[in-house]
């Protein structure tokens, strides 16, 4: 049985546009451009703002906040899903942005683990029950990726005892073991726990085990198939997930050949919907081999340009 959480889904999150110029600030019309092809053309359910995509980290908080406000209020328009990305290494921040992002009318944040302190499973509770507690009843997604918190996975036991708070009403599940996802989706209430891929080639295997969606990068390109294939699921229609799941595997495998957002944002490029490289220099961005490769690759999909 799939969860009847509202944030069953397909989400992207979104990258953050940056201007042509020496300065590199945030290109307003770009963001909105992206925002429109994604709920448009793509068709996804809402978006999370300034996440690892969205080079959150590297975001001064005057661009932090800006980018925030952009999102929140094209997906405001659309009666959209809006998630905002409020990790920061000192959870008073985290606790702060919560706040805010309350305050402004977000839907829902995104936190992972503490980056870098590599907490226990012990650790990792006390964290997310302190986050909780102090969040004013702010809807909470763990954001379970530890090949970024430099730790180990949230264990299944873990989620599970954090799902049954009021305010945490689901996860982002990157790179864990099918047993993990099964475990997990059992021992959570279907009804206000939203599990939802993070780990985007393994979209398929999550869905094919009960889960509700996905926060996934890939759905900035290929959103509208990753939402067919959900619906497929939901009609027991195998074949076509399979037949989905082919189609898409390659692409996103393009779209990670290279660091993360740099093959997001030259296919959006080629597509037609805007033009920003990633947040210079920690980024590059995407060589001439992979452009190339994924212009070949969005040909062959038939995924359509943007007039």
């Amino acid at each position: 049985m799939t969860s009847q959480n509202p944030f069953k889904g397909v989400f992207t999150p979104v990258i953050t546009c940056f201007t042509a110029d020496d300065s590199a600030a945030i290109d307003e019309a770009g963001q909105r451009a992206v925002l429109n092809y994604l709920f448009e053309s793509q068709l996804v359910d809402g978006i999370v703002a300034c996440a690892s995509t969205g080079e959150g980290v590297l975001l001064s908080d005057e661009e932090y906040w800006k980018v925030a406000a952009i999102c929140l209020e094209e997906c405001k328009k659309r009666k959209k899903i809006a998630i905002l990305a409020t990790t920061h290494f000192r959870h008073d921040i985290t606790i702060k942005r919560n706040h805010e992002a309350k305050e402004r009318g977000f839907d829902a944040v995104l936190i992972t683990p503490p980056p870098y302190v590599k907490p226990d499973q012990k650790g990792t509770r006390s964290y997310f029950d302190e986050i909780s507690r102090r969040s004013n009843n702010m809807s909470i997604f763990l954001y379970n990726v530890w090949y970024r918190t430099g730790g180990k996975p949230i264990d299944a036991k873990t989620i599970i005892e954090l799902a049954r708070y009021d305010n945490i009403v689901g996860i982002k599940d990157c790179g864990v073991t099918i047993d993990h996802v099964d475990e997990v989706i059992e021992h959570t209430d279907r009804k206000t726990f939203a599990y939802l891929c993070g780990e985007d080639t393994l979209y398929f295997d999550y869905l094919m085990h009960g889960g509700d969606g996905a926060i996934g990068a890939p759905s900035h390109i290929v959103g509208k198939m990753m939402q067919e294939m959900l619906a497929a699921r939901d009609k027991s229609d195998l074949p076509k997930c399979q037949l989905i799941h082919r189609q898409i595997k390659n692409i996103i495998s393009l779209l990670f050949s290279e660091p993360n957002p740099s093959c997001f944002k030259a296919a959006l490029a080629i597509l037609g919907v805007c033009k920003t490289a990633p947040k210079y220099p920690v980024i590059l961005p995407a060589s001439d081999e992979a452009h190339a490769k994924l212009d070949s690759a969005l040909k062959m999909a038939n995924i359509p340009r943007v007039a």
